[in-house]
């Protein structure tokens, strides 16, 4: 308090000095806090658009090498399938019905956990967006002080040229402070939106594993449940 108050002070003493230019010099600083802080919401959502198309390339990626690797699952044991069926229809042994139920159990086990894959990456695209909300609260803050500093000039109005000047030097002063507070605040929340965005690419990562073992339980149990079907 007390250094603000000298800082009220000083710049009330100062603007007492200074020629008739004062205004044009106050009007100067409050287009200089303005350009401050368009500069920080330009870069506030160049960041936002970083972090979000980074996101959802790396979530897509993760469900994709899933995907694929669940396809050649399926695609193994059913052709495996296929191949104990031939050799069954060559030998004279009808096992169609039997293999029939595998194949189905096969394919609807698919089906699930690629739907399970699919609820995997939604999940981790909500999490993001949920992040990016706090950007987005970051983005009305810098709109009301762009807004305050608006309302300087008149908040300040005055027939006196010098008081109307020092009034507005020291109203800017102290959104300045502010705006390298919030600027401060915005490199916080990217860094830790970072730092959870690690942790929602390793949930989707455990939560597509925990879907392939389960297709994997399903495929490993149809080979030996062929294999009772090829038995006599």
């Amino acid at each position: 308090m007390k250094l603000f108050i000298f800082f009220c002070l000083l710049m009330t003493l100062c603007a007492a000095q200074w020629p008739g230019n004062s205004l044009q010099q106050a009007s100067e600083a409050v287009k200089k806090a303005k350009n401050s802080v368009q500069t920080i919401l330009s870069d506030l959502n160049r960041s936002k658009s970083s972090i979000k198309r980074d996101a959802e390339q790396k979530i897509y990626l993760y469900q994709t090498q899933s995907a694929n690797q669940m396809l050649n699952n399926r695609n193994f044991i059913l052709n495996y399938i296929k191949e104990k069926r031939e050799d069954a229809n060559k030998s004279g042994k009808n096992a169609d019905d039997c293999l029939d139920a595998i194949t189905n159990k096969v394919n609807n086990a698919y089906q699930k956990e690629y739907s399970s894959l699919n609820q995997c990456k939604n999940q981790a695209m909500q999490s993001i967006e949920a992040e990016l909300q706090v950007l987005d609260a970051q983005e009305i803050i810098g709109k009301k002080l762009l807004n305050e500093l608006d309302r300087v000039v008149l908040d300040c109005y005055n027939s006196n040229a010098t008081q109307m000047a020092s009034c507005i030097f020291i109203k800017v002063g102290y959104i300045n402070q502010r705006i390298r507070q919030y600027e401060q605040e915005i490199s916080q929340a990217k860094r830790q939106i970072q730092n959870n965005q690690l942790k929602i690419l390793s949930m989707q990562a455990s939560c597509n594993s925990n879907a392939q073992s389960r297709l994997q339980t399903v495929t490993s149990q149809a080979i030996y449940d062929t294999t009772d079907c090829l038995k006599d």
